[in-house]
């Protein structure tokens, strides 16, 4: 009899020992978010202190970009044209924080280079459009001078937009064209970086990189926004670029460039652009 009682004790240590091992463990599971891939089209977007806030159209969900971790140059971009163009995303989250954005593949759309090839000229929000004159604008270098687009007429001029000097991304872009500015010069052409940084901002950029080409100051981003490459809800632009032939007329637009491949597709466009002339 004490032989069955103790058994009966023995398995009921057992039975609450396993469900106290589950019930732990099913807590650590809900504790810990999985990280999973959510669709959806961008409703709402609000700037925190610290964080964007993105609400979800479809599924109502909100989620945030911590600025300190995950505000990337290219998620930057994204969000904000898919916000402004009402374009899906797709996010990579755990629970409600965002770890990586990136434009759905159902919402791509046709390459500048594509849209060129069936004949169409691309319209850019703003006055810029492929096969038109380029917008005329003065403004100071990183030196403090003058820079007149008009000047430029007779020559091919590459005109890139970047978002942020010093940020990772600006900065491999920039080494690039300082480290093809020679071949690109020698195709009678030469490289111009436009952000909306001030004077000080791109002479430090310039100094600290040992750039080899002009940095043109667009503090109140009014280039930027002629150029229809202005970030939406922000004073940055968009990582693009601009070829305008001798008559200053765009021969070539570079729209979401890679910033390390960028001056190598520069100088290969020229090529193919001035072998049609």
């Amino acid at each position: 009899m004490n032989r069955l009682l103790n058994c009966q004790k023995i398995r009921h240590v057992l039975c609450i020992s396993l469900f106290i091992g589950l019930y732990t463990f099913s807590l650590k599971a809900t504790a810990t978010p999985k990280t999973v891939t959510v669709n959806g089209v961008i409703e709402s977007l609000n700037e925190l202190d610290n964080a964007y806030e993105i609400r979800l159209k479809d599924n109502k969900r909100t989620f945030k970009i911590t600025k300190a971790t995950a505000m990337k140059e290219e998620d930057l971009v994204t969000m904000k044209d898919s916000f402004e163009k009402k374009t899906a995303v797709d996010l990579t989250v755990k629970g409600s924080e965002v770890l990586g954005i990136k434009t759905a593949a159902s919402s791509v759309e046709p390459s500048p280079a594509d849209q060129a090839a069936a004949g169409g000229k691309i319209p850019v929000p703003g006055k810029a459009v492929l096969g038109g004159k380029a917008p005329d604008f003065v403004a100071k270098t990183h030196e403090g001078q003058d820079f007149k687009l008009a000047d430029r007429a007779g020559q091919w001029t590459v005109l890139y937009f970047y978002p942020k000097a010093e940020t990772p991304g600006c900065t491999k872009q920039a080494c690039a064209f300082r480290d093809s500015i020679k071949v690109i010069r020698a195709l009678n052409a030469d490289v111009f970086g436009i952000s909306a940084d001030t004077v000080k901002e791109q002479a430090a950029f310039h100094k600290n990189h040992n750039l080899t080409f002009t940095l043109i100051a667009d503090p109140d981003a009014k280039i930027i926004e002629q150029y229809g490459v202005k970030m939406p809800m922000m004073k940055m632009a968009k990582r693009s670029t601009f070829i305008l032939d001798p008559d200053l007329k765009i021969a070539k637009i570079f729209v979401g460039v890679d910033p390390v491949k960028d001056a190598g597709n520069v100088a290969k466009e020229l090529k193919k652009l001035q072998a049609k002339k």
